[in-house]
C-alpha cells in the first residue's frame, strides 16, 4: 500500500510540467559557464556532469537556433538535436572517438 501511495505522489507531482518548465529549472540549477543565462541571446549551458547541454541562440528563454546535446546515464554523448527557428529540425550522431 505504501508503494502505491508513493508512486501516486511521485507521478502526480511531476505530471503537468512541460518540457520548457524542466529546461528552465535545469538552466537555473546548472548554469552557464561563468555567466548568467541570457533569455535573449547566445548561451552555452552545461549539465550536472559538466558537459555541454545546450549551445545556441535563445529567444524568450527558448532555444531558437542551436543544438541540444543528449547524454546517457554515464554522461557519454549519444545524440545531438538540432533546432532551427525555434523548432526541432533533425538529429546528428556524435563523431566516434578515434
Amino acid at each position: 500500500m505504501k508503494t502505491i501511495l508513493l508512486f501516486i505522489l511521485l507521478f502526480c507531482s511531476s505530471y503537468g510540467y512541460s518540457q520548457q518548465d524542466t529546461i528552465q529549472k535545469r538552466q537555473r540549477s546548472v548554469g552557464c559557464a561563468g555567466s548568467f543565462f541570457k533569455p535573449n541571446g547566445y548561451n552555452k549551458i552545461y549539465n550536472e556532469c559538466g558537459e555541454l547541454w545546450q549551445d545556441g541562440i535563445f529567444k524568450e528563454s527558448k532555444l531558437y537556433d542551436g543544438k541540444v546535446y543528449i547524454y546517457d546515464r554515464d554522461c557519454i554523448l549519444y545524440k545531438v538535436k538540432i533546432f532551427k527557428e525555434g523548432l526541432y529540425h533533425s538529429d546528428e550522431l556524435p563523431n566516434p572517438a578515434n
